[in-house]
């Protein structure tokens, strides 16, 4: 991306002797300078002393960038680099490469020793930047539990310098998986649509249904030709809504989380006038993600899209089950993490967590002394040695229980009315969060689903429990599905049976509100929980 323009670079600056000095550190070496108490700021810029010391301690503080009043080659490929990382979704201005130049051609006098320092320190930014995410936007969300990658730029510096190519080398840091290509390929799109003006906007009306004459048809064809979803052109002077123009809304509709009736309402109305700024604000923070995630995501494994309601679970990097999911509520929002499923349990008992029994169930124990038992409820509590044992409800006034009173642990067992379903699917996470089938399968059926508290339910348990087991030979799709359906026998209790896997299947929750589907499209969903207001406050792109 950046060679020819560093030839052009270098054989100009190669030639060009550097400026004389006389700064804070002049006449000092690298090694006095890094040795100094203190941080170490350069025209108002705090450098990572941490990482370019232990850098420059490894290369006996040699100088990497300038020597001897000349620049060497692969500090230009680096500057431009830095200048052409927006096509990464990264901001330029996160490394002053500008400042960085005019210090090296500045006619004042200015120490060429601060100017390596600095260099070193934004390529050691831009390095972990590129292979791992900022970090000021990692530590912005407390629901963030994605393990980011520990790396160290200064070792990734030692390989890119020695590798066989340089471009090569710190191309092949940025994700490499085709849905990553496909975001940046969209976000010069989608800026090359800003740059033209933005999204046509289309003017407020009624609603447009099928087969109906309205004057707004050709602005809104006009605006679905700008994300390639209809023809450049409309055909003769249509004002009819009908054919293609309907068949492209349809697609709209789709890659929006959209009903696709075809029917433009508010909602479509609402995406159709959405600012392209916001789309390529979208585009950036799904890359930003992408980063954070494992290099090998696994042979098999599972992504579940918060913002898209969505599970999808691969094998060999082929997509082998897709299904709706219901999420947290926003009050109770689902946490991201990376981690995997290592039990199933058929048939689970449901340990109520403590402050969803208190405000959720105990409001309904109050106005219903029969909620515990017609809902199938065991009350316990904690007896000697933590062992948890039956609690002695019998002089028990619920109605006069205060919250701070409530040291019960609500557990619900295996039946038709358990709020966990037939099947709970464990990961490793210390959040009490799971996957789980569900006795009300109606809540599948809105486009948006945050109603849960917390826990992710599957609209098709049994099909995950067929994936996450079919390693495993003394399970077939007969003897799951026989489980799964079991009853309990006429007075005896539902037998509840966990399975641990043999190989934990890595999953990955996460938060995009853009992505790639399965056919290369550019899907978009709302921000339903506000993460990308804070990720967007956290990287500056406001």
């Amino acid at each position: 991306m950046f060679c020819k323009l560093s030839v052009l670079f270098v054989c100009f600056f190669l030639l060009s002797p550097l400026s004389a000095f006389a700064e804070e550190w002049e006449g000092r070496s690298i090694q006095d300078i890094l040795e100094t108490e203190g941080e170490i700021i350069v025209e108002g810029i705090k450098l990572d002393k941490k990482a370019v010391k232990k850098w420059y301690e490894r290369r006996e503080y040699l100088p990497a960038w300038i020597s001897d009043n000349f620049i060497y080659q692969h500090s230009y490929y680096f500057l431009e680099a830095m200048e052409y990382s927006y096509h990464e979704g990264l901001n330029p201005s996160d490394y002053p490469v500008n400042l960085i130049r005019k210090r090296i051609f500045s006619e004042q006098p200015l120490s060429h020793v601060n100017t390596e320092l600095l260099i070193t320190d934004s390529i050691l930014r831009y390095i972990y930047d590129l292979k791992s995410g900022r970090k000021r936007g990692q530590n912005v969300d407390f629901n963030l539990f994605t393990e980011i990658r520990a790396i160290d730029p200064t070792t990734l510096l030692d390989e890119a310098l020695q590798a066989k190519s340089l471009a090569e080398y710190v191309t092949a840091l940025v994700p490499q998986n085709q849905e990553y290509r496909v975001l940046r390929d969209a976000l010069a799109r989608y800026r090359d649509i800003k740059k033209k003006g933005g999204f046509t906007k289309i003017p407020s009306g009624p609603v447009i249904k099928i087969g109906m004459v309205d004057a707004r048809i050709s602005k809104i064809y006009q605006r679905l030709t700008q994300e390639e979803l209809a023809l450049e052109k409309l055909p003769g002077n249509q004002a009819t809504y009908e054919g293609e123009i309907v068949s492209a809304i349809k697609k709209f509709q789709k890659l929006h989380g959209l009903t696709e009736d075809g029917t433009i309402g508010p909602a479509t109305m609402a995406a159709l006038n959405t600012p392209v700024e916001r789309r390529i604000t979208q585009l950036i923070l799904s890359m930003e993600r992408w980063r954070w995630l494992p290099k090998d995501l696994g042979k098999k494994y599972v992504i579940v899209n918060i913002a898209a309601f969505s599970l999808e679970a691969f094998d060999e990097n082929k997509e082998a089950l897709s299904m709706k999911v219901i999420v947290g509520k926003p009050y109770y929002d689902t946490p991201v993490m990376s981690t995997e499923v290592t039990d199933i349990t058929f048939h689970p008992y449901w340990h109520v967590p403590k402050k969803l029994a208190i405000e959720k169930l105990l409001p309904e124990i109050r106005k219903d002394q029969t909620y515990l038992e017609r809902n199938g409820f065991d009350v316990l509590e904690q007896g000697e040695n933590n062992k948890l044992q039956y609690a002695d409800t019998s002089q028990l006034n619920w109605q006069t229980l205060q919250d701070e009173e409530f040291h019960y642990i609500l557990r619900q067992k295996p039946g038709p009315t358990n709020s966990l379903g037939k099947i709970r699917f464990s990961i490793r996470n210390d959040l009490s969060i799971y996957l789980h089938d569900t006795p009300d399968n109606s809540l599948f059926l809105p486009n948006s689903r945050a109603f849960s508290a917390g826990c992710i339910r599957l609209e098709d348990p049994l099909a995950f429990a067929y994936f996450l087991l079919d390693v495993d030979s003394s399970w077939d799709k007969e003897k799951i599905k026989d489980i799964y359906n079991e009853k309990a026998e006429e007075g005896k209790k539902l037998r509840s049976i966990n399975v641990k896997l043999l190989n934990p299947i890595p999953i990955n929750i996460l938060y995009w509100t853009s992505w790639v589907d399965r056919e290369g499209q550019v899907n978009f969903r709302e921000d339903i929980y506000g993460r990308d207001k804070m990720l967007i406050a956290a990287l500056g792109l406001e």
